[in-house]
């Protein structure tokens, strides 16, 4: 994970041992193609074996698959892996509707499948 402090569009709003949350500015472009930025709530965390991102969108929206890819690049270096999981669903947890995450193991790699598979 990258050191959040050079996050040029993350205003942190709260620290703590293990990481922090803020408001994120996710570059956007409308239907008319006039370039905005979208907030996200966003926090941060290394603990437990695992780096973490959640994203929540302020507009109560779901962040759309670009927007988790811009935020991936944010906090992880291009030769980084890292996941949305879908849990078993006698483990969902759902503390914020809209809320999405990302996930990297400290102690493995993740594998991914081989390209011509994809």
């Amino acid at each position: 994970m990258k050191d959040v402090n050079q996050i040029k569009s993350l205003e942190i709003t709260k620290r703590g041992p293990d990481g922090g949350c803020g408001i994120i500015k996710i570059p956007h472009v409308k239907k008319d193609g006039t370039k905005t930025r979208k907030k996200a709530t966003v926090i941060y965390s290394v603990g437990g074996g695992w780096e973490h991102v959640s994203i929540a969108l302020l507009s109560q929206n779901t962040p759309t698959w670009d927007d988790m890819c811009w935020v991936k690049e944010q906090f992880w270096n291009d030769d980084e892996t890292v996941m949305q999981l879908h849990p078993k669903k006698s483990e969902y947890v759902n503390i914020k509707e809209n809320c999405l995450h990302l996930w990297r193991p400290l102690n493995c790699e993740i594998p991914t499948p081989p390209k011509i598979f994809v």
